[in-house]
């Protein structure tokens, strides 16, 4: 049980560290970027799906949502920028104090 413990924890490092390399690239990107890409992607899926949704249920579509819609994307990429940027800058100085540990013990 004990390998299958340290083989989960490896797994999930990797995962990790794969993640924070992806971050990276997405910041150096920058925040602009970011935001507009997340704008376009939530946006555009929400009022696609509901303006389906409402044409074949409802028989019309619904102008305060479409608007409500394109303006919660710009949120919630900020949001999730907001995020992410937290748990990269977390993961960076977790991964400092792992290296000052390391070298203080050798």
């Amino acid at each position: 049980m004990n390998t299958v413990s340290k083989r989960y924890q490896t797994w999930r490092r990797r995962r990790h560290l794969e993640w924070v390399g992806r971050w990276e690239q997405i910041r150096l990107k920058g925040k602009i970027h970011f935001i507009i890409r997340g704008w376009i992607i939530w946006s555009a899926g929400l009022i696609l799906l509901t303006s389906v949704y409402d044409h074949y249920s409802v028989g019309r579509l619904s102008l305060l949502k479409i608007l409500c819609y394109f303006r919660a994307g710009p949120i919630l990429s900020g949001v999730a920028w907001w995020s992410s940027d937290s748990e990269y800058s977390a993961a960076k100085i977790d991964e400092r104090r792992r290296t000052e540990s390391q070298s203080a013990c050798q």
